[in-house]
């Protein structure tokens, strides 16, 4: 249950700091490009190969690793685990799994998102 919480409270905190984040760059940055997201993207990957194998980060300390890698980098950004999935897969040799993984996941997930909007559509209508 301490684990549930952890992740939640993470999550949390990685959420409110990605639309603390956006705000701000919006409000400071007019162009058209999504600076935002990328960045944030970005630096969630960053953050993540910084944290995943580091020694704070150890078994003995899990829940703070689930607080900080699922909860607090899942709230900020999902693409940090998208890239070290890919990464993970990269490293082992498995490049044809690699570059499927991350097609796929691309192309699944913008037909996902355009699926959506018009089921909304549909639904709102």
């Amino acid at each position: 249950m301490s684990q549930i919480i952890a992740v939640g409270i993470g999550s949390f905190f990685g959420g409110i700091s990605r639309y603390i984040f956006g705000v701000i760059v919006v409000k400071n940055i007019s162009i058209s490009f999504p600076i935002s997201t990328l960045f944030i993207n970005i630096f969630g990957c960053l953050l993540f190969g910084f944290l995943v194998n580091h020694e704070l980060l150890n078994d003995s300390n899990l829940l703070l690793k689930e607080f900080l890698l699922i909860g607090f980098l899942g709230g900020f950004t999902t693409f940090s685990a998208f890239s070290y999935e890919f990464l993970f897969l990269f490293q082992r040799n498995q490049v044809q799994t690699a570059i499927i993984y991350s097609t796929v996941s691309i192309i699944l997930g913008g037909l996902a998102i355009y699926i959506g909007i018009k089921l909304n559509q549909i639904y709102s209508n």
